[in-house]
């Protein structure tokens, strides 16, 4: 049983937020982290959103659940380096809002979300990617990593 990612990354972006007002920062926030978040939620956001853009204009799915819908391997923009860049992406984004918050509950719920992803998401998609395209996805996990 999985859950989907995105409604996995919105309840860890909730609770990183609520714990940010309940628990004291775990370190001094300043205007240098602060430019340092919002630049990694910038880098996150074009990652995530372009690699969702790709997917649109060759018309296959990008919903998590349903990886077996695939109707091409994209291998193309941020998937020449990355087989998930709108994982990372999202990671960046949830990254970004822990620094920005100095939210312990955040730099906890982030790895885990990393580790869910990899452990969980990732494989199931990849096994059904391989059963869709076996020669195409062969080739191209030989030639992209996993994440980066």
């Amino acid at each position: 049983m999985r859950i989907p990612p995105p409604v996995l990354a919105v309840a860890i972006a909730t609770a990183t937020i609520v714990g940010s007002r309940f628990m004291a920062p775990s370190w001094p926030v300043g205007a240098f982290l602060s430019y340092l978040a919002v630049g990694v939620a910038i880098l996150g956001t074009v990652v995530d959103l372009s690699s969702k853009s790709i997917f649109a204009t060759r018309q296959t799915t990008v919903n998590p659940m349903t990886p077996g819908a695939a109707t091409v391997i994209v291998d193309s923009g941020a998937y020449r380096w990355s087989r998930n860049p709108m994982y990372v992406g999202r990671l960046l984004q949830l990254l970004a809002l822990s620094l920005y918050l100095a939210s312990p509950v955040g730099l906890i719920c982030v790895p885990v979300f990393a580790i869910y992803l990899d452990r969980v998401q990732v494989r199931a998609e990849e096994r059904a990617l391989a059963e869709r395209f076996p020669l195409e996805f062969a080739k191209y996990c030989s030639r992209v990593r996993r994440w980066v």
